[in-house]
């Protein structure tokens, strides 16, 4: 499982959003430039909007904290 993000208004504020998630919170976070190449990861069944990060969800640490965080770069959490 994961928690995936986008809405994201550039590729620099998905970034920004990564690099917080993997530094601040130890977990792995996969940005995707747009929602058709984050769908061919295959995380995901419906559609989404723009930058997609996918962040790694091993544990439900933090989960609240990194949902957000995601408000602050621009983003919106679209689900798991």
């Amino acid at each position: 499982m994961a928690l995936i993000f986008d809405s994201f208004p550039t590729i620099g504020k998905a970034a920004g959003f990564a690099a917080v998630v993997k530094k601040n919170y130890g977990r792995d976070a996969q940005l995707y430039t747009n929602a058709d190449e984050g769908a061919d990861a295959g995380y995901f069944p419906f559609q989404l909007d723009g930058n997609v990060v996918i962040v790694d969800r091993e544990t439900d640490d933090d989960e609240e904290e990194i949902i957000q965080l995601v408000k602050a770069h621009g983003g919106r959490f679209a689900g798991t």
